[in-house]
């Protein structure tokens, strides 16, 4: 899809666009799981979670997608 509609915007920058994107269309869900559902503690523990959860498939998994998308192409 890129090599017929190429994007202006780098790894880094496509990256944040689909963040962003994503964000926006979580927000409604996360509220509706706020007020519908009982608050968990939340610690140093569950903060270490969250944040391996965010950044093992967020940014790892997409720059290892970029980077075999550069070297491998899409046709491979």
């Amino acid at each position: 899809m890129l090599k017929r509609w190429e994007s202006r915007l780098g790894p880094a920058e496509r990256l944040a666009a689909f963040t962003a994107g994503d964000v926006l269309l979580l927000i409604p869900f996360t509220l509706l799981e706020i007020v519908l559902s009982p608050q968990p503690p939340f610690g140093l523990e569950a903060f270490a979670l969250v944040a391996t959860a965010a950044l093992l498939p967020g940014v790892f998994a997409y720059t290892a997608y970029s980077a075999m998308q550069r070297e491998l192409g899409g046709a491979r």
